[in-house]
């Protein structure tokens, strides 16, 4: 095994996909999403990384698609997957909530989002997963070294090694 490591699913594509774990996944996803991970795609993704011994570090869509008509995260897709990811027992060591926040007028087509939404949207965030997968702690998310003095970060958040152990 390659373990101890972590594999991290995320990056700019995450905030532009869509989770359909039903037994007939859609082709294309509804808009505005653009991507679709299906099923069997997180279930080999997880046998993958089980099979190697890692933890897998995810990262659910926080862009365009999962928002209400007030731009408002909504919880229902990402209930589906980590709903799914709980039955399954999935190595997941932590969860992110979007990628690259501080970019997210550039690279999630949302424009004018303030970090008093994005803290709303976390919150949101964290009572899923508190619902869900109280066990698995929330990371940081990553954010481009574009904007490094505009980082988004929250107490209880985490990042690094150390931190994912200790911060549920």
């Amino acid at each position: 095994p390659l373990a101890p490591a972590y594999m991290r699913l995320g990056g700019s594509a995450s905030d532009r996909t869509y989770y359909d774990v039903s037994d007939s996944p859609v082709a294309v996803p509804p808009p505005p999403w653009e991507l679709v991970l299906t099923r069997k795609q997180w279930d080999d993704a997880n046998a993958f990384a089980r099979d190697l011994g890692l933890d897998v570090i995810f990262t659910i869509a926080a862009g365009a698609g999962p928002r209400d008509a007030m731009g408002r995260w909504s919880d229902a897709n990402a209930r589906e997957l980590l709903t799914y990811s709980a039955q399954r027992d999935y190595p997941l060591a932590a969860l992110e909530f979007g990628n690259e926040p501080n970019l997210f007028a550039i690279r999630a087509g949302i424009t004018g989002y303030t970090a008093e939404e994005f803290a709303g949207d976390l919150s949101t965030f964290r009572s899923l997963r508190d619902e869900i997968l109280p066990h698995i702690p929330i990371s940081r998310q990553a954010t481009s070294t574009l904007a490094r003095r505009a980082r988004i970060s929250s107490p209880g958040l985490c990042s690094g090694r150390a931190q994912l152990k200790s911060c549920r």
